[in-house]
């Protein structure tokens, strides 16, 4: 071979290497940056799935579908060939359908019409496909047959290909140190290439200058690879947007290829006719893109990027729909990926949505029910039913998923016999004996490949014993689940550090724990451990954000920071390490290599055992606010102040239980008899009456106080020997019931006559309000963290207010509502829903210009300052100067109290927005940027404040579906190290929240002494028995303010002292 110039022979088989690598690597010293550094970089998802899901339903919709995938798969139309067997096969392989794949491969190569060469090609597609499916024994065997020809024929370029193949293969079986050497095998091919190449020619002419993008995209793909098992995910992403970004330019190059191609001096010799391999070699590169996008959102998600792994694979459907249709079987493998984060962020609703409008392609395409693409596209149906809860749709579902996978022993195994979710619907569905039985099954098998501390092994050891309890056995029950569950708590810790709180592993894990609970509940003795576990499951974000902003200043140390870094990179490897168990399990060698395998994680969970060893030893601080232990009662019953009792709930799928722990005497417990479900039917019922979106006093709803009461009886009464003698309380709930202040519930189901002034039946309605002083906590942990919390250092000044933004143009205020303005209900903040949910027509806000001016918020701020002895000029901003820049000034986090009185927005309320974030004044309106703090910003900052005040809508809103409610802008505050917030729970009506914050800091600033807890309550006692709402037009009052809207908007978050 001439070093000049290629044969044209090297060539062609470059060619044809190209077309048909399924994962690949490159090169020696990397370039800085690819050409189309941009096409990566993500943006912000929009609000819902609309844009997805339109365009399918409209492709759905008409009579005929273009081009159909059967009549283009369809082989009697197709000259057999070897271009066009590899174009069909990767057809096959855009439709989701791998086997397929597999069999137009296998069965061409079969047939004896190959060369060597081309045997050497087909094999290495073929290991690649085998791989998909997890079928290492004969992924290897084609690629070892592949290289054998490729070395005895020094096919160089080959050679690259096979080690590509290789690198990634054995980085899947968990074999970095191998993957390494395959890796440096193929660059060290590439490097021939490169010698070999015409470098007086342009790129189009040159093979390996062309051919560049491809390369280095490979190469990135495996870099990415190797990072994500040895627990680097940051590095993961930067290899991975790498990756995607040189496909993209590699597509940019297309045309010029095609004007290559076109030149029959060059092609004709090399090509030997025909006209398909364009196709499979543009159809492949847009798949290879399209991989790389997941990839690159997978690396997103691990490192909780959530909404911008979100973006990656809106793009990616994005992409697909565009050029092979949207109602095209290749779009609807592609739903899935985002579906399944979807589901991961809490978004089942969209989630099965996207798995519906999967399966109605493949309907509308005839595909069969057992096709595995259908089937994933079932599985994720049945698991977003599932985590709704809703057991019976998800049983039915699940019973035909087995039917139809009856006579398919391969998929039976691979997405039945495995998969956790068939025990757990069996015994949500009543179907105990079989549950029990599978569980067993699971765990000896999971035990004898894996080992008993395995997730696999844990998982199925606590679904055993919760079945156990189902067929009546309680001892032998809490025999295996005392076992199980301590090994299932460090497991969840672990998954907590990471982005999967709402993933299918995180809610299962969640799920067994609450079923632990409950067969626990039935033994009184229990009441302590039983709170101590609900301790560690529940709220565990805001939980960590409290830690980590009281541990903040012990962490300048570097020391410290290479520990913790290192601990979690060896804990991210111990994972990697057994996920490559799992996938070795059923191959041939699984039985010479499992020990090797488990005995490195052994090692791994050792050496990260170390390093927190050594984190607990040398910063024993840190580690005591970073990973707290649970209190017990006794513990509670210390930090508790003299006229203080707790409360805490923990809403299970079937019950919810009640602890109430007094500063003195016995704890009570109580199991009550309220599903979760029927308990969030209930929390938004109430809430309907104070979250309804009425525009004036007349529209809106009653109050039900019968219900209210209700609540109170059932969950309060029991245990209300613990805490009816408290003046305080400091109440850590759990699902629903932390979207409900407890000071809005009646003890007494009495309620007024009504009069002539709206809501004055109101103001004689027993509210537990008026019994205590009510401050809500995360957790006990939380609360201990907060209590420890040392004094502030240093001077502070008073006060600091942001108010009254300028929005610049306000359309919303343009529009003028019919009747009598004193009656208009002027409420803050676009009317936010929860994350991910489409909004009703008309209540999104385009953009931040256009929400309502606050003039009110403005009034507000300044008698927070005097009552607080401020002068307003020097402590509010409001207007241009109410802008995100003074929140960056190194001394704005030196005031006891800072207060935010603005509109609150949840991601989506602002085009753009994926997270949420107070509105403040934009570049537009004579602020900085675009006017918006988000709760990344807040993240940022570096705070030494007793109070901060978010006096706006909907700051304490969820992230999202099975999201604890305190998320969002409130755990970002505590992170900046805030002692306690003041935070709304709904849209709050301006009027009444100036009246309401007013009166708290006046009756602080007569009283220091005077607890948040009460100072708080005091306002809102105020407001329910003299609070009046007037018309200005005829100088009298129009409303009583004791309707739950204008009263009990606000929740005191944290410590109430």
């Amino acid at each position: 071979m001439s070093p000049e110039r290629p044969r044209a022979g090297f060539v062609a088989a470059v060619w044809l290497a190209l077309g048909a690598c399924q994962a690949g690597d490159a090169l020696g010293p990397a370039p800085a940056d690819p050409p189309l550094a941009m096409a990566s970089r993500i943006g912000v998802p929009p609000r819902g799935i609309a844009d997805v899901l339109g365009p399918i339903g409209h492709a759905l919709a008409q009579p005929t579908l273009p081009d159909t995938e059967s009549e283009r798969l369809d082989p009697s139309r197709w000259t057999r060939n070897f271009e066009t067997t590899r174009q069909l096969a990767w057809r096959a392989r855009g439709r989701g359908d791998v086997q397929g794949q597999i069999a137009f491969l296998e069965q061409f190569l079969g047939s004896g019409s190959l060369n060597e060469n081309g045997v050497a090609m087909v094999g290495i597609d073929l290991a690649a496909s085998y791989a998909v499916l997890g079928d290492m024994d004969r992924a290897r065997v084609r690629l070892a047959a592949a290289l054998d020809i490729a070395e005895r024929n020094q096919f160089v370029e080959v050679q690259v290909l096979a080690h590509q193949a290789e690198c990634l293969i054995r980085t899947q079986l968990g074999l970095p140190a191998e993957a390494e050497t395959s890796l440096a095998k193929a660059r060290a091919g590439i490097r021939v290439i490169r010698r070999s190449s015409d470098k007086t020619r342009s790129d189009v002419l040159s093979i390996y200058q062309f051919f560049l993008p491809y390369f280095e995209a490979q190469s990135e793909r495996c870099l990415a690879e190797l990072a994500r098992v040895r627990g680097r995910p940051a590095e993961a992403e930067t290899h991975a947007r790498a990756a995607l970004d040189w496909m993209l330019t590699q597509r940019e190059r297309w045309p010029a290829r095609i004007a290559w191609q076109a030149n029959p001096g060059i092609w004709a010799p090399i090509r030997g006719g025909g006209s398909h391999r364009d196709s499979v070699t543009l159809d492949r590169l847009l798949i290879e893109t399209d991989d790389a996008r997941i990839a690159l959102a997978d690396s997103l998600r691990v490192q909780g990027k959530l909404a911008e792994a979100e973006t990656a694979l809106r793009e990616t459907v994005r992409a697909v729909t565009a050029r092979a249709g949207a109602a095209s079987i290749e779009s609807a493998t592609r739903l899935l990926p985002l579906g399944a984060l979807l589901a991961e962020r809490g978004r089942f609703a969209d989630a099965r949505r996207l798995a519906r409008a999967a399966l109605a392609i493949h309907a509308r395409h005839g595909t069969p029910q057992r096709h595995w693409s259908v089937v994933e596209a079932r599985l994720l149906e049945i698991e977003t039913l599932a985590a709704q809860k809703r057991w019976p749709q998800a049983g039915e579902l699940w019973a035909r998923l087995e039917s139809d996978l009856a006579a398919d022993p391969i998929g039976r195994v691979r997405f039945v016999e495995r998969n956790p979710v068939r025990i757990a619907l069996a015994l949500e569905t009543g179907r105990a004996g079989e549950a029990l039985a599978w569980a067993t099954a699971a765990r000896r098998e999971a035990e004898a490949a894996f080992g008993a501390l395995h997730p696999a092994s844990i998982e199925a050891a606590m679904l055993e014993g919760l079945a156990l309890a189902a067929n009546g056995d309680p001892r032998a029950a809490l025999e295996r689940l005392d076992a199980a569950l301590p090994l299932l708590l460090e497991r969840l810790a672990e998954v907590d550090d990471e982005s999967g709180r709402y993933g299918a592993a995180a809610r299962r894990q969640r799920r067994l724990i609450e079923g632990t609970m409950l067969v626990a509940a039935a033994d009184p003795a229990r009441a302590e451990a039983l709170f101590v576990l609900a301790e560690r499951v529940k709220a565990k974000a805001t939980d960590r954000a409290i830690a980590q902003g009281t541990a903040r200043l012990a962490a300048r140390s570097d020391r410290l920071g290479a520990l913790i870094r290192s601990e979690q990179d060896i804990r991210r490897q111990a994972r990697a390490a057994e996920t490559a168990l799992a996938r070795l399990a059923g191959t041939e060698d699984f039985a010479q290599r499992a020990p090797a395998l488990r005995a490195g994680i052994e090692r791994l969970q050792g050496e990260a055992a170390m390093r927190r060893a050594e984190i607990e030893r040398g910063f024993p601080r840190y580690a005591e606010l970073m990973s707290p232990r649970p209190p017990g009662f006794a513990q509670v019953q210390a930090m508790l102040r003299s006229d203080e009792a707790m409360i805490a709930f923990y809403s299970a799928q079937r019950s919810t239980l009640v602890w109430a722990i007094p500063k003195h005497g016995p704890v009570r417990f109580a199991l009550v008899e309220l599903e979760a479900a029927e308990l969030e039917r209930r929390v938004a019922e109430l809430r309907r009456a104070v979250d309804s979106g009425a525009a004036t006093v007349g529209a809106l709803p009653p109050f039900d106080v019968a219900l209210a009461h209700d609540l109170y009886r059932r969950l309060l009464a029991p245990v209300e020997p613990g805490w009816g003698a408290a003046e305080r309380l400091s109440v850590a709930p759990h699902g629903a019931l932390a979207m409900l202040p407890l000071g809005l519930l009646p003890t007494a189901p009495e309620i007024g006559t009504k009069g002539a002034m709206p809501f004055v039946e109101y103001r004689s309605v027993a509210w537990l309000a008026r019994r205590a002083a009510i401050a809500q906590v995360p957790s006990a942990t939380a609360l201990a963290a907060l209590r420890a919390v040392p004094p502030a250092e240093g001077e502070r000044a008073d006060f600091i207010g942001l108010g009254d933004p300028a929005f610049d143009r306000v359309r919303a205020a343009q529009a003028e509502t019919a009747g009598d303005p004193a009656l208009r209900l002027a409420l803050r903040g676009v009317r936010a829903v929860a994350a991910g949910e489409a909004a009703p027509d008309g209540r999104l806000s385009r953009r931040l210009g256009e929400l309502a001016p606050l003039p009110d918020t403005g009034f507000e701020l300044t008698e927070i300052a005097r009552a607080l002895g401020v002068d307003p000029a020097r402590a509010v901003l409001t207007g241009a100067a109410a802008h995100p820049g003074v929140t960056r000034q190194a001394e704005f986090g030196r005031h006891r109290v800072i207060a935010f009185a603005t509109h609150g927005l949840v991601a989506g309320d602002i085009e753009g927005l994926y997270e949420p974030a107070l509105a403040l004044s934009p570049a537009e309106g004579g602020g900085s940027g675009d006017g918006l703090l988000t709760a990344s910003d807040v993240l940022d900052l570096r705070l030494d404040a007793d109070w901060v005040v978010l006096s706006a809508c909907n700051t304490a809103a969820a992230q999202g579906e099975g999201a604890e409610a305190i998320s969002g802008l409130g755990r970002a505050f505590f992170y900046a190290g805030a002692r306690a917030l003041l935070v709304s729970n709904w849209a709050v009506e301006t009027v009444s929240a100036r009246q309401l914050t007013t009166t708290l800091f006046r009756a602080q600033a007569a009283n220091p002494g005077l607890g948040r807890d009460r100072a708080l309550r005091r306002a809102m006692l105020d407001m329910i028995e003299r609070g009046e709402g007037h018309d200005p037009a005829k100088g009298r009052a129009a409303y009583a303010l004791a309707h739950p809207l204008f009263w009990a908007p606000f929740a005191l978050i944290g410590d109430g002292g």
